[in-house]
């Protein structure tokens, strides 16, 4: 049996994946990893982040943005903007956490996430961030 493989190439969601047939075409054995998209032949890989804030759900909000097959890191909210805006998110996921964003001591934020001109969704204690960062109004509903 000849082994010199044929390369057949597979766009796929996450990007183009390469295949190696063998010349008799019985098996199939994928060839390194996902090659991902490139910008001026560099290698690039774009992520979202996850901003943690204590919450119970933040495993849960990366694992759902990783299933839409978008790379997903979970940070701690003490996390420095600056190593942030290394990293060049193409989004931003503030997540929940057991406080209120009045409270004394409660987690938060520099407003210069804002400015960074990425996306950003506040999700429970990360939309009240948002507000009161933003200069909102963060209030108990009339009726739950």
């Amino acid at each position: 049996m000849d082994f010199i493989p044929q390369l057949q190439r597979r766009h796929t969601a996450v990007g183009v994946q390469y295949y190696a047939y063998p010349i008799s075409g019985k098996s199939v054995c994928r060839l390194g990893r996902t090659i991902e998209k490139h910008r001026r032949g560099m290698m690039i890989r774009e992520k979202v982040i996850v901003i943690d804030f204590g919450g119970q759900y933040n495993q849960l909000v990366a694992r759902r943005v990783r299933e839409c097959n978008v790379y997903c890191e979970i940070y701690s909210y003490k996390t420095d903007i600056e190593k942030i805006k290394e990293m060049k998110p193409k989004g931003i996921i503030l997540t929940g956490g057991p406080n209120s964003c009045y409270e004394e001591g409660a987690p938060g934020y520099t407003k210069g996430l804002f400015e960074l001109g990425i996306p950003v969704l506040g999700l429970c204690y990360g939309a009240q961030l948002m507000m009161f960062l933003l200069g909102g109004n963060v209030e108990k509903a009339p009726v739950r």
